[in-house]
């Protein structure tokens, strides 16, 4: 129910019927063909657009081109200005134009822009759907001539990178684990073409293929036991699987260079590390399985930076701990006392196991020390809070309940701002927080805000203000 009540504009190419439900009721009397004109009242319900006819004299004019265009416009034609209305510029002493005056079709909403603007770097792996991609060639990627961006291999690559352009952030992308060297060399041809020179790119093979919980690793397994076979003594096909992440990292890495030949410093490979068990992180670093067959070249030493996720709190959602933490919902302040210092201690349930911010900043040390071994930068691909209940615990209202308030609590906003120096003190880089928006529930509360327009949104303040506090504060920082 967050979106704009208002007038919204159906644009329309052809002939046809559309009809609209839910929260939209068409205005007869301000529209006409091609253009229908609709009264929104929001709520959770959304709109509902269906077309009942196409073409009704058979003359191949379709109905097609269908734009939806929300109420507003920006000011002075600033993509970043956004206005609810003329008013809205005219006390600024600035011109309006509606986004239905707009030249040409503008794929980002301004708030969104605005939202985005202060972040140095936007990690597109979710966007691009790498954990369900099953991309092999260049040819079957996602078009931005396609109905839907929506499907398991993700949205165009192409509007990842106007994303990155418009913004002036560095794009992180994630190559579909079942890309060919030819999606890979494509890829790296149209970053280069498109990219503005002051931007690096940020280059990683798939995500988390040690996770069994995504398909890749499973299929890089497949992969590697076929390359080096089963043999007495011999790997297992999970440390198998490792090297063949460490030896497509190193691929995919050589081909990226490659292709921007002297701008090749622009291009930062990144390894993907397992933050709680550096054995994994260092197998794919060192990959001896491949290196064996290079001259004992290892992995590390094609890439640029290893990133992990330190993630803090993953361990009060764990079943073994259900009935511990649902009891703390009877304080008088609903457990979030407790909660908090659990999360910065680690002293209430005294886990040895648990993932409070003592224990987080210990992986991250000994990541620290991987990196600085194989002279890698330190970065984060994904971290922040990580309250949500873990497998049947999932289904638990006390502990969503209890997570989600944490999440919109002041003390999350203190306890991020010491999370996030905990890693700048510990020697960690550019760290990528676990994500933009979304919906808070019992999936997680993973959005820095819950909804495009919130004002008050404790991660999020946490984060602008850690940006503004320590722009940068590592070598070659830019």
């Amino acid at each position: 129910g967050t979106h704009p009540s208002g007038l919204y504009t159906v644009l329309y190419d052809g002939e046809g019927t559309l009809e609209y439900e839910f929260d939209a009721v068409k205005d007869p009397a301000l529209s006409q063909p091609g253009r229908d004109v609709l009264s929104v009242k929001a709520s959770d319900a959304g709109i509902l657009l269906r077309i009942t006819a196409t073409d009704p004299r058979h003359t191949g004019n379709y109905l097609r081109h269908i734009r939806v265009i929300r109420p507003g416009g920006v000011c002075d034609d600033d993509l970043f200005a956004y206005a609810e209305d003329a008013a809205v510029c005219q006390a600024q002493g600035r011109s309006y134009t509606p986004f239905t005056a707009m030249d040409g079709i503008k794929r980002f909403h301004p708030l969104f822009l605005s939202d985005l603007r202060r972040y140095r770097a936007i990690r597109f792996m979710d966007f691009l759907r790498t954990n369900t991609s099953e991309l092999v060639e260049w040819t079957e990627r996602p078009r931005l001539e396609h109905a839907r961006w929506s499907g398991r291999n993700g949205a165009p690559v192409e509007l990842a990178l106007e994303l990155a352009t418009s913004l002036n952030a560095d794009p992180w992308i994630n190559i579909p684990a079942r890309a060919s060297d030819d999606y890979v060399v494509q890829f790296a041809r149209l970053a280069k073409e498109q990219l503005p020179s002051q931007l690096r790119i940020y280059v990683e093979y798939a995500n988390e293929v040690w996770n069994d919980q995504f398909s890749a690793g499973a299929w890089v397994q497949q992969q590697a036991v076929q390359r080096w076979p089963d043999q007495p003594g011999g790997p297992s096909p999970y440390t198998r699987r490792i090297n063949g992440y460490g030896k497509r990292s190193a691929e995919i890495c050589n081909l990226w260079k490659r292709v921007w030949g002297s701008e090749r410093g622009r291009v930062v490979c990144v390894m993907g590390g397992m933050s709680a068990n550096p054995w994994v992180t260092e197998q794919a670093l060192k990959c001896p399985l491949w290196a064996a067959e290079n001259g004992g070249r290892s992995c590390a030493e094609q890439m640029n930076a290893l990133a992990i996720a330190p993630y803090f709190g993953v361990h009060l959602g764990a079943l073994r701990w259900v009935d511990i933490v649902a009891a703390w919902t009877r304080q008088a302040d609903g457990g979030l006392a407790l909660l908090f210092q659990e999360l910065a201690e680690g002293d209430v349930l005294n886990d040895p196991n648990a993932l409070a911010l003592p224990a987080v900043y210990r992986q991250i040390a000994a990541h620290r020390g991987l990196a600085d071994r194989y002279k890698l930068d330190l970065l984060a691909y994904e971290g922040g809070q990580h309250l949500v209940g873990v497998g049947a615990a999932q289904n638990d209202g006390r502990l969503e309940k209890l997570f989600v308030a944490a999440n919109r609590s002041a003390a999350m906003d203190a306890l991020y701002s010491d999370y996030l120096n905990g890693w700048r003190e510990s020697g960690g880089q550019l760290f990528m927080h676990f994500n933009s928006v979304s919906r808070y529930g019992r999936y997680g509360s993973w959005g820095a805000k819950e909804y495009q327009t919130q004002n008050t949104a404790p991660k999020h303040a946490a984060l602008l203000r850690f940006i503004a506090d320590h722009p940068c504060w590592w070598p070659d920082c830019h």
